[in-house]
């Protein structure tokens, strides 16, 4: 997202970002002299991607090895979720049986599941690290954001220009009703 000259390329963006992002967005300092290509954080599969797979075994061993690793340095922790403190912590809990997390998957019908999950991870992480309390409307909010932004962001030329074709017979209005008949297309382009 980097010019040349250290400037953010908000033009490249579909989509209107809140003024809140812009901001941080804005607070990360770019050095205009530095002569790297920016690089994704996440280790690429053996086909040089960063798939599902990988962010799921990443999932795995965060949430299952975080208490552990804590309990061998000596430091005693709550096994309970953090969330609502009520079941013992595990990733089914997390991500199915929390009464939050219900709540999260009821508000988000239909969106991308990968980025819901993702977006309960971070809200996750930042009660547990920042003691930063959530609501269900937020995490399914940040998740829509997400896959927005993602899809908006995808080549447009992948998108697949079949025409479809529909044969429509007429039928006459019910008795005592007029009816008015147009013609039209849509090219959502």
């Amino acid at each position: 997202m980097v010019k040349d000259v250290g400037c953010w390329k908000w033009e490249n963006l579909s989509f209107e970002l809140p003024s809140s992002t812009i901001s941080s967005i804005l607070g990360v300092l770019v050095d205009k002299d530095s002569q790297k290509e920016d690089i994704p954080v996440w280790q690429y599969n053996s086909k040089g991607m960063v798939d599902v797979k990988t962010a799921y075994f990443f999932i795995m061993g965060c949430l299952d090895g975080e208490k552990d690793n804590l309990r061998l340095k000596g430091i005693n922790v709550q096994n309970n979720c953090p969330i609502c403190s009520s079941h013992p912590e595990t990733l089914e809990h997390l991500f199915k049986n929390c009464v939050v997390t219900k709540q999260v998957w009821n508000s988000v019908r239909g969106i991308v599941f990968t980025y819901t999950l993702w977006s309960i991870w971070l809200a996750r992480n930042r009660l547990v690290f920042d003691k930063k309390v959530f609501t269900h409307n937020t995490v399914a909010s940040s998740a829509l954001a997400k896959a927005s932004e993602f899809y908006h962001l995808q080549p447009k030329n992948k998108v697949d220009k079949r025409m479809i074709t529909l044969s429509i017979r007429w039928n006459p209005p019910p008795s005592g009703w007029v009816k008015i008949n147009s013609d039209n297309s849509y090219d959502p382009e």
